[in-house]
């Protein structure tokens, strides 16, 4: 009688321990947060973000990419969590040492390639470790299926005018620093002028008084000459 007494009492203490442990594990929630829609060939981002009982500083789980997604990049700092994270396995660990019950642990970057309609990313294998060391590990497959954003032309046109008004107001800044450059440069050819003119006005003088000089020794020179002309053609004559 005591054996089967103690034997109920010990498949009591243990489902009541399961339950515990099953409320435990649903208690803990792990989620993508990002657009659910992307344009192809962008570059995209996307977080992982835990909301659990206890203060986590630990998360771990495998990511799964599919063929429609490429230059994915997953942050090695984010958020105040340092990750660690094998391209080939999936394999990610992200620890904070003062942890959080709320938060995003992680960012991927990624891009949805061009032609494809959609994509899907996965995380499983998780397991959440406390501050105090405790591991929960979660069975379920966290999925988030992303779709091809259908862009409306109006909108592409919008988006080609305002990088054509980048583009343009960046060749107005570049011309108006050349129009700059230019007016300096004219400014100081002027100068330049400027001093090489009043260079000049001051050896105007000078020369003003040697063109008289020239003419008057010019002038002596002629009368000289007619004055020995006479006097050897007089003394031919005698």
């Amino acid at each position: 009688m005591r054996k089967i007494t103690l034997v109920t009492l010990l498949i009591l203490v243990s489902s009541l321990f399961f339950c515990f442990s099953t409320t435990l594990a649903t208690g803990e929630q792990i989620s993508f947060v990002g657009e659910t829609e992307v344009q192809e060939g962008k570059e995209n981002t996307i977080t992982i973000k835990v909301l659990v009982n206890n203060s986590v500083g630990v998360v771990q789980g495998v990511l799964k990419f599919d063929e429609n997604i490429e230059d994915v990049s997953v942050l090695s700092s984010y958020n105040g969590w340092t990750t660690t994270y094998n391209e080939n396995t999936g394999l990610f660990n992200t620890f904070n040492a003062h942890g959080t019950t709320n938060g995003e642990v992680l960012q991927i970057k990624y891009k949805l390639k061009n032609g494809a309609s959609s994509t899907k990313i996965t995380l499983n294998s998780i397991e959440l470790t406390t501050i105090d060391y405790n591991t929960t590990k979660i069975n379920e497959e966290v999925t988030k299926t992303i779709s091809k954003k259908m862009v409306v032309q109006g909108e592409e046109k919008k988006y080609e005018s305002e990088q054509k008004d980048i583009i343009q107001e960046k060749n107005n800044k570049s011309d108006s620093s050349n129009s700059k450059k230019t007016a300096t440069a004219s400014t100081k050819n002027s100068n330049s002028s400027q001093k090489e003119t009043k260079a000049s006005e001051k050896k105007l003088p000078y020369t003003g008084v040697k063109i008289p000089i020239v003419l008057v020794t010019l002038a002596i020179v002629t009368g000289l000459s007619i004055v020995f002309y006479k006097k050897s053609k007089y003394y031919k004559n005698i």
